[in-house]
């Protein structure tokens, strides 16, 4: 996906949630940045992951104390970028760009988390119950740039939405 469909798609959040400026046009530097260190993920351990994602949507449907704790984690605890450890750098000046990108990641992580925050809240105000919220928010996250699905892990969640 191009930078320019990914930000389109999260412009045009299919829940109408107001999408910070803020958290856009650092979205758009993270689509501009290199990727490459997410890792290929065999077919194995993909139908892996999609069996065990499959099973968390379907106990948040019939677990109401499973979707709340679901709905707290995906609502308040920020992303993190996901690299291969292997590509971390051992010389000084790479591994101080390597931090710097690693710090600018964390801050457009935690706009998103407060956008997570703001439907969480928007919705218990509208007494919606914990599945509801936990299908809103993973509409939100499948609105996010491929670019920081990928980076995230928020990708293998997608295709359930």
């Amino acid at each position: 996906m191009s930078v320019t469909s990914s930000i389109g798609s999260l412009l045009s959040n299919p829940l109408n949630y107001p999408l910070k400026s803020s958290a856009i046009n650092n979205v758009t530097s993270i689509a501009k940045s290199d990727i490459s260190s997410i890792s290929n993920v065999t077919n194995s351990e993909t139908t892996g992951t999609i069996d065990g994602v499959q099973k968390i949507f379907d106990q948040v449907e019939k677990d109401p104390k499973f979707a709340k704790e679901m709905v707290e984690i995906y609502t308040f605890v920020p992303d993190r970028e996901i690299y291969d450890a292997n590509d971390v750098p051992s010389d000084i000046e790479a591994w101080k760009a390597f931090q710097d990108r690693t710090n600018q990641f964390s801050q457009i992580a935690e706009g998103v988390t407060e956008q997570r925050i703001d439907i969480y809240n928007q919705m218990k105000s509208e007494n919606a119950t914990d599945a509801e919220i936990f299908k809103s928010l993973m509409e939100f996250n499948k609105s996010l740039p491929m670019d920081y699905q990928l980076k995230t892990g928020l990708s293998r969640y997608s295709i359930y939405v």
